[in-house]
């Protein structure tokens, strides 16, 4: 618990917990600050730094001498106040504060090559000890330091650790001001003069005092190598909801790479199509090596036996294949686990789920998300701590259902009771005792032999699984140590450098898509109020210091966490990521009054990176299509028809070409089905149009247009040029837009189909007239010519 303000409010709560939490925060910064001072050997702070509570329990018991102490009880005095911020006791804070006076006496103890050791150590002990009411044989020993010793004082000049204590000096100097420890925890509640420091701004402080020399330096060398490539296409078989070949292309007429929309409704294989990417450059799929997980997108199709496989082609002439095989451990995993260097430092796709992911996970374990970002090994993409969690309980709950079948069969066979086989002991107690007898060794191994064959079989394979199982536990009891990120000091520590300059970042991002006075800046703290936490702090105009949650709303939070991964792509670009990727249906999660402001400020701050967008709205597609082309941006579309099991995704007949998509529907002969999509790519063409021509359209209220708006105007415009007489017949023939293509009546039934023919031929005529299929783009009016960027069609004046 915490305690926070947002503008306008009074900082004097009263709520004991709250207080408690937040003398407890800045003890633990305290006492972190101590423990990286202090003078314990290196390898004596690394033995002891993640450990938990019950394994400080069990080393305490063996013999440990001095520095060993020393490090226990500070790591428990950590420990214990992590657990009062969590919890808010009063109790656990003052446990805190008491393993924090044992360590620091301990320290003061310690022969120290600078004298003024024992006084700055006994002076942090005579803080901390202040107004406990216990102990009184600490108070002794601290005593008699005292009066050996030079006179207690911080001293903030001891040699090689000297940016840490005068970060440790201010620490306690600033729990001096405030009486953080007495008078904010014990007393009923504070004095009406004694404001209580939020956390947020705490964390914000902390982080503004610390030096920027002492982050120089750690970050690794960039590979630069890469980071031009753009993806041309994408090939997979037998992937996901692909039972077949199906191939994406992202490059324009001439070749070129270019940002690509991907179009269709909900479930028709949008997400295969960006897995696909994701699973040939990276060997993952929704960020997850594990391919055939319970809680994530399974690679396999299950429409077909067939091995997936997806290729990526590249724009250096290389490609990269990937297929799925069942590793040793048994589950499906990627055939290599090497990744270029271009595609290495980052995930290539963004997802809603990813967005749910930060914004759900609390501030202490939220760097975790990022774990799989700028990896320390050189090879392969970095590991994911919640991949690893989320693996290790499948596979616990696949053996243990294996389990309980193989109980039934054997019990079954054997005429018995199934809890006679239940647990490791149970079942090796009954084999040991009813199949195989007690008798001598030899009786035994007879009695074994003359069992059937399908007994044998299903008593070796229920020990084989009572064992497995007995290793997964294993694994699990270590979890603490296995998958706690503090287990990998160097992927936290590069994740803290790197992350120092995002909050600038951000800051820039949010302000410009929201215009908000009132925010001042966005501050992005990693390892503050945690070993992997990752604190996002709002800094108000007027000095107030917040979490997001807290005052902003939903819309606003979801923006927060899409700028916080684009602000983090763009720094892993800077380190060599190739500029390529690919927002499944991210954008539609943000509320659409700031969807246009955020994509508008996505095109403008990735102008060079090749962007793969997947839509299922038709109005969010039409609004994408106008800022695509108001900020100059290539692109091509993809429609995706349909999709069933056994085909999978369906792509529209002639790509996203609009003169072929209105002739490839002729083939139907159905004149409702061609009216309606020939209509539609005719208002397409007019919205396109009346930006592209400076067409003069009455404005109304909410800026959307139907084509009864905008044909007229349009029309007006184009009777000038060499398109004069394809206009005119449509305009004996545009009202079946509406009559037949979009409305059920007795008179759209009767409709001749040449006259359906007719309109859409002259839909396509007119399309073949204003879309270039060479640059893929429309006429635009430039000065006294109306042509396409590349030249290869222009409009004639009449």
């Amino acid at each position: 618990m915490v305690s926070v303000t947002a503008p306008g409010q009074e900082v004097h709560p009263s709520d004991t917990a709250t207080r408690v939490s937040a003398a407890a925060s800045l003890l633990a910064e305290v006492l972190k600050a101590t423990y990286d001072s202090s003078p314990l050997p290196l390898r004596v702070r690394r033995q002891f730094r993640v450990a938990s509570l019950a394994e400080l329990e069990l080393v305490r018991r063996g013999r440990r001498n001095r520095e060993e102490r020393c490090a226990i009880a500070l790591r428990e005095a950590v420990l214990l106040a992590e657990a009062a911020m969590e919890d808010g006791s009063r109790g656990t804070l003052r446990d805190a504060r008491k393993a924090a006076v044992v360590a620091a006496v301990e320290l003061s103890e310690l022969h120290h090559p600078d004298p003024r050791a024992y006084g700055h150590y006994a002076a942090l002990a005579r803080h901390l000890v202040k107004q406990l009411k216990t102990w009184p044989s600490l108070r002794q020993r601290l005593a008699r330091l005292e009066r050996g010793s030079v006179e207690p004082k911080l001293s903030p000049d001891l040699g090689a650790r000297e940016d840490e204590l005068v970060r440790l000096s201010g620490l306690v100097a600033r729990a001096d001001a405030i009486q953080a420890y007495e008078r904010l925890a014990d007393l009923p509640g504070p004095p009406a003069d004694l404001p209580l420091t939020s956390t947020a701004e705490l964390i914000t402080r902390v982080a503004a005092a610390e030096s920027t020399e002492a982050l120089a330096g750690r970050a690794p060398a960039a590979d630069l190598s890469e980071r031009d490539l753009r993806l041309l296409g994408i090939e997979f078989t037998g992937f996901r909801g692909s039972p077949g070949r199906s191939a994406i292309g992202f490059t324009d007429r001439g070749g070129h790479p270019v940002t690509c929309v991907i179009v269709g409704d909900n479930g028709v294989g949008k997400s295969t199509i960006a897995d696909a990417i994701e699973f040939a450059l990276q060997g993952r799929v929704g960020r997850s090596s594990d391919l055939a997980s319970q809680a994530r997108p399974l690679a396999t199709n299950q429409a077909v036996e067939a091995t997936p496989q997806a290729t990526a082609v590249l724009s250096d002439g290389t490609s990269v294949t990937r297929t799925v095989v069942t590793s040793a451990d048994g589950r499906a995993r990627a055939d290599s686990p090497d990744v270029r260097p271009g595609f290495r430092l980052a995930p290539i796709t963004l997802k809603r789920a990813d967005i749910l992911a930060f914004l759900d996970s609390g501030s202490m374990s939220r760097g975790t998300v990022l774990f799989d970002y700028f990896p320390t090994d050189s090879s392969g993409m970095a590991r994911s701590l919640e991949d690893e969690r989320v693996s290790l309980g499948d596979r616990m709950h696949d053996q243990r259902t294996r389990r309980d079948s193989l109980i039934e069969q054997l019990a079954g066979h054997l005429s018995v009771e199934p809890d006679l086989l239940r647990g490791t002991e149970a079942f090796h107690r009954y084999v040991s005792v009813e199949i195989v007898g007690e008798g001598t060794e030899d009786e035994r191994r007879d009695a074994w032999e003359k069992l059937d064959a399908r007994t044998v079989d299903l008593i070796q394979q229920l020990r084989t699984t009572y064992r497995q199982l007995a290793q997964l536990k294993r694994q699990l009891e270590k979890d603490l140590n296995l998958l706690n990120p503090v287990a990998y000091p160097a992927q936290a520590q590069q994740l803290r450098t790197i992350l120092r300059g995002v909050g600038t970042e951000l800051t820039k991002s949010f302000l410009a898509v929201t215009r908000a006075r009132h925010v001042d800046r966005i501050e992005v703290q990693f390892g503050r109020s945690g070993p992997v936490s990752i604190d996002i702090v709002v800094a108000f105009t007027n000095g107030r210091f917040c979490y997001p949650k807290q005052v902003f709303s939903e819309g606003y939070c979801d923006l927060l966490a899409l700028l916080f991964f684009l602000a983090v792509a763009k720094e892993a670009a800077s380190r060599g990521q190739a500029k390529v990727l690919v927002l499944d249906d991210v954008l539609q999660s943000v509320d659409s009054g700031i969807r246009l402001g955020a994509l508008g400020h996505l095109l403008q701050e990735f102008k060079d990176w090749q962007l793969v967008l997947t839509v299922h709205d038709r109005l969010w597609l039409e609004q994408l299509r106008v800022l695509l082309a108001q900020h100059g941006r290539p692109f091509i579309e993809h429609h995706i028809q349909s999709w069933t099991f056994e085909t999978g995704p369906q792509l529209a007949a002639g790509g996203s070409q609009p003169a072929a998509l209105v002739r490839g529907v002729l083939a139907t002969g159905d004149a409702t089905t061609i009216c309606a999509v020939a209509g539609r790519q005719l208002e397409r063409l007019c919205q396109e149009i009346s930006m592209r021509l400076n067409v003069k359209v009455t404005r109304r209220l909410d800026d959307k247009y139907t084509l009864g708006d905008l044909w007229g105007p349009c029309a007006k415009e184009l009777k000038k040029t060499s398109v004069r007489a394809v206009v005119e017949s449509l305009e004996l023939r545009q009202h079946l837009r509406n009559i037949v293509g979009a409305h059920q009546n007795q008179w759209a039934a009767s409709l001749p189909l040449s006259d359906a023919v007719t309109f859409a031929e002259d839909v396509a005529a007119l399309l073949d007239a204003m879309y270039c299929t060479t640059c893929e783009g429309w006429v635009t009016r430039n000065h006294q010519l109306t042509v396409c960027r590349c030249g290869m069609v222009a409009l004639r004046l009449a």
